[in-house]
């Protein structure tokens, strides 16, 4: 596989758009969206990193099993794969069977979690321009 870069730039675009959304539903004190969309933008960061790696990426929602397919894994994010792990579950089923109720405190967390995650894969990615 030969990831071409305008499909890592599109990753990136979406995961931007996902952060972005995060961002303004803080202020508007929805925590389990915001939660949601920092998901969203971290799974697609680190399924655009896969592409940088010319490695396919699965349609799964499951940040530790995309981390596990890092040949690598960049260091920032060594130290918090157990933080990126415990937002899986606010992209899967469990969001709505077990209606999962983040506080405040945890969207917080969440979106300045997914806004290192896409700064560091838009620098791995050899600076691909800011999305909008």
């Amino acid at each position: 596989m030969h990831a071409k870069p305008e499909e890592i730039l599109v990753l990136m675009t979406k995961a931007r758009h996902d952060l972005t959304a995060a961002q303004v539903m803080l202020d508007q004190e929805l925590p389990d969206i915001v939660c949601f969309h920092a998901q969203q933008a971290v799974e697609k960061c680190l399924k655009a990193l896969l592409l940088t790696h010319n490695l396919p990426y699965p349609f799964r929602h499951d940040l530790g099993e995309l981390l596990a397919l890092l040949p690598e894994v960049p260091l920032p994010f060594r130290d918090l794969e157990n933080d990126l792990k415990k937002l899986t579950p606010f992209a899967t089923i469990e969001r709505y069977e077990n209606l999962l109720e983040p506080d405040a405190e945890t969207a917080v967390a969440a979106v300045s979690l997914a806004e290192l995650v896409y700064r560091t894969v838009r620098h791995i990615a050899d600076g691909s321009p800011e999305a909008t």
